[in-house]
């Protein structure tokens, strides 16, 4: 690694209060690891020292899992520790995820003292009866408490969490839960299709028949309502899945849209570094002992092809609405993107679902809700 390189900063607490019945992600339930909490911190400061050396850290994300679950004791320790081990640029954008009933007064102040600027707050739902179906820890009404909180404290960059396409859902259920969370003037929504993961309860309850899916139809109009009501209110969509106040885009989520590169820390954490790609294991015990035990960064560990660099560039930058940059494409790899790839332009072009404008390959508005389409043209 050399000197001057910059990259973003990705650190993965895995705990979480309980497993939510439509999450696959790399979480546990904090109640089986309290006795291991200290040595996951301990790990993850010797990983970080071990990754940073001489990269500028130009975004951090703590996300989870619930990083906000642990103690305030704990993760202090570990935010202090980003700041002293890592140089991180002075106005880079530091996100820490929670979940309503997880913010106190105490832990929010203490993540300002520690340099966060931003929170991201898994709400996902307005309605009370969804958020049990969800298997959330949390009511809305406890949101609103959490959300206050965090006004309270100082912050003024917030991302809200928002999931549509829930079983027996309907269009009226989505339009209330953007006019609630509208109402709270949030500078950042991510709003998410619930998408049934193979091992989760709400896919085995879809499975058994006890709930049923919505219709893609349905799906797609709730995508394209969401979409207007939020420019409406003057909310940016800039990505797929995410819409933001003038200048309070994720600048963390646009490095990997970018294809940039990025450490991540912590188990089941993977990062990019030029060509080259590394990956955690997901069990914290087996994730504990190795870092425990390295000497050196040797988690860089899988050389990834020039064609494969190029490929991911094009439907990671799909994502944004801003569309592939073909100038700066071209600047990256000095291969022009239309002799590369002009089968699948040409088809994608046909079929109403690309296009080109400003100088740059985008999704055409039919094309975003079935972007995955588009996107395995590419891989």
């Amino acid at each position: 690694m050399k000197t001057g390189n910059s990259a973003g900063l990705y650190i993965h607490i895995p705990f979480c209060r309980s497993k939510c019945n439509y999450c696959d992600f790399n979480s546990y339930p904090i109640s089986g690891f309290h006795e291991k909490v200290p040595s996951y911190t301990d790990a993850l400061l010797k990983e970080i020292q071990i990754k940073v050396k001489d990269i500028c850290i130009k975004t951090v994300f703590v996300g989870g899992g619930t990083p906000t679950v642990l103690s305030d004791v704990e993760l202090e320790k570990v935010l202090n520790g980003i700041s002293e081990f890592a140089h991180v640029e002075k106005s880079a954008e530091f996100t820490v995820e929670a979940n309503p009933g997880t913010l106190t007064v105490s832990n929010l102040k203490m993540m300002r003292k520690t340099g966060v600027n931003r929170l991201s707050i898994g709400m996902q739902s307005t309605d009370d009866k969804t958020l049990k179906l969800f298997g959330r820890c949390h009511s809305y009404e406890e949101f609103l408490e959490s959300y206050k909180k965090s006004k309270d404290a100082g912050f003024t960059n917030i991302n809200i969490d928002l999931i549509f396409g829930v079983p027996n859902q309907a269009l009226s259920d989505v339009k209330r839960d953007l006019e609630r969370v509208v109402s709270l003037q949030p500078e950042h929504i991510s709003i998410y299709n619930l998408i049934l993961e193979e091992g989760t309860i709400l896919n085995d309850e879809v499975k058994k028949g006890v709930l049923k899916h919505l219709p893609e139809e349905l799906e797609s109009d709730m995508y394209y309502f969401i979409k207007d009501y939020l420019e409406k209110a003057d909310y940016n969509h800039y990505e797929i899945s995410n819409f933001a106040k003038p200048g309070k885009e994720c600048e963390h989520n646009k490095i990997y849209w970018k294809n940039e590169d990025y450490i991540g820390v912590g188990a089941g954490a993977s990062g990019k570094i030029g060509l080259k790609r590394s990956e955690n294991p997901d069990d914290v015990n087996k994730y504990i002992v190795l870092i425990k035990y390295i000497k050196n960064d040797i988690l860089h560990n899988q050389k990834i092809s020039r064609e494969t660099e190029i490929s991911e560039t094009v439907f990671l930058g799909l994502r944004m609405l801003e569309g592939l940059n073909l100038t700066r494409f071209k600047n990256r790899f000095g291969k022009d993107f239309f002799i590369l790839f002009k089968k699948e332009y040409g088809k994608l072009l046909d079929l109403n679902l690309l296009e080109e404008e400003n100088g740059s390959v985008k999704l055409t508005r039919t094309a975003l809700f079935l972007s995955n389409e588009v996107f395995v043209e590419f891989v």
